[in-house]
């Protein structure tokens, strides 16, 4: 099978049928402070694939979620419900569909909203 690359939109298709994006961030030696830093910066410009793990034991990066004692993704869902958005994960891993349902729970600070929008390059990963 050979695989296409879409170059325009720096994305390749999967045999699930999902597009995945063809070039990504490694954080595998950084530790916390810079895993935070490194994918700071990568998601300003542009990236939108993250490679972390548990076993690289860096995946703390998000200060916020830690002060909620939440995990990223959680953050993230709660980001945008706060901003207004209907948010709609998928997920077939029962503990990840609880835990996107797990965010009714606690409050984004105002700074903390703002710390996140910043994030934001008006880039989008879907062309549809």
């Amino acid at each position: 099978m050979t695989t296409e690359f879409d170059f325009e939109n720096k994305t390749v298709l999967l045999n699930s049928g999902y597009e995945m994006p063809v070039l990504g961030l490694g954080t595998w030696t950084q530790d916390d402070e810079t895993a935070e830093k490194s994918v700071y910066e990568a998601l300003k410009d542009g990236y939108r694939l993250i490679d972390t793990a548990q076993y690289y034991g860096n995946e703390t990066i998000m200060d916020i979620a830690k002060d909620h004692g939440k995990t990223p993704a959680q953050v993230i869902l709660r980001w945008h419900l706060q901003a207004g958005y209907v948010t709609i994960p998928g997920s077939q891993n029962p503990d990840h569909i609880l835990e996107n349902y797990s965010i009714f729970d606690f409050e984004l600070t105002d700074e903390e909203m703002q710390r996140m929008a910043e994030l934001h390059t008006g880039q989008r990963y879907e062309n549809w």
